[in-house]
This record gives structure tokens, C-alpha cells and sequence, in this order.
């Protein structure tokens, strides 16, 4: 799979040098290991984007409430064309690599962004809601908008459970 991504100047450069070799995502999509991050400069100031792009892979993935705050991942990467530089992957093996990938799974982002990498049961899904909604909202020093992506996530969850219960 192949995720478009938004990249700050000063970041995306880094990637581009071998400097920065991760992200720290929210976790508002399916990532994998093996799927690949097309990286868009983008300059927020202007709210556009430069002619600059790069495509990563995802080498490992980090979603362990113990080190990440809840709802963010942590990607690894590794650009293709240093990969291939380097002999690490020849690309045509690569590239006939994919299509003997696993099919992702077919799950909406609302429950990735809740840290669910499965549906969830109903009970488990509000259960994630409040523990989320305890520790983000901004009574307790939370972020307001991250805790309305929260809310908005959760009602879009369960209200596919519940499709799925009459369905």
C-alpha cells in the first residue's frame, strides 16, 4: 500500500540526506511493514507543495502504548534508492516481491486512529474511548483538537459496528 504523506521542509531534507530515518505518525491509517510513504514537501506556511517528493519504505513499526502516547506510531524507514545502492534489495526483486504480499486488511482509519489493529467488540471499543478521552481532554491538559478527532473517530466506530450488527 502506498500512503501520501505531508512533509515539512526541514524534516523531508533530512530524509532526503539519511539523516532522519523514522516518523512519529498518527496512527490514523493502516500502516505496515513493507508499505511504502510517498513524502510531498509541504510548506504549511503557504499551505502548498514544493516539486520535491520521495518514496520510503516501512522497515519496522512501533504501536506499543508503553513507549508511544496513545493514538501515534513510530515508522522506520529505508529509502528504496539507498536500498538499492547499498545491494540491500535488487528492485526488480522488489517490485516482484509485491505481488506475493498479503492483502491488507480491510479496516476503516477511524479504528487505527483509536489504536485498534482489529474491529473491536463494542465494549472494548468504549472502553479505548474513555481511557483516550480520561488522559487527552483538555480539562486535563489535552489537546482540544486531537481530542475532537478522538470524539469524531469514535462515533464513526460505532457507528459501523452498529452497521455491522444489522447488516
Amino acid at each position: 500500500m502506498i500512503h501520501e504523506l505531508k512533509c515539512f521542509p526541514e524534516y523531508f531534507q533530512d530524509i532526503i540526506d539519511g539523516k532522519k530515518t523514522f516518523e512519529i505518525r498518527l496512527h490514523d491509517r493502516p500502516y505496515q511493514v513493507g508499505d511504502l510513504l510517498a513524502l510531498n514537501e509541504y510548506l504549511p506556511d503557504t499551505d502548498s507543495y514544493t516539486d520535491r517528493s520521495c518514496v520510503v519504505i516501512i522497515d519496522y513499526m512501533l504501536n506499543d502504548a508503553t513507549y508511544c502516547k496513545t493514538g501515534f506510531v513510530v515508522l522506520t524507514l529505508e529509502d528504496i534508492a539507498r536500498m538499492t545502492e547499498r545491494g540491500i534489495y535488487e528492485l526488480s526483486t522488489w517490485v516482484a516481491g509485491l505481488k506475493a504480499l498479503p492483502k491488507p486488511k480491510d479496516i476503516p482509519n477511524c479504528f487505527f486512529f483509536l489504536g485498534f489493529n482489529d474491529i473491536p467488540t463494542s465494549e472494548e471499543l468504549k472502553k479505548r474511548y474513555k481511557q483516550l478521552a480520561k488522559t487527552n481532554h483538555p480539562d486535563v491538559g489535552g489537546n482540544s483538537e486531537y481530542f475532537i478527532s478522538i470524539q469524531k473517530s469514535f462515533e464513526s466506530a460505532q457507528k459501523i459496528l452498529k452497521e455491522r450488527e444489522q447488516g
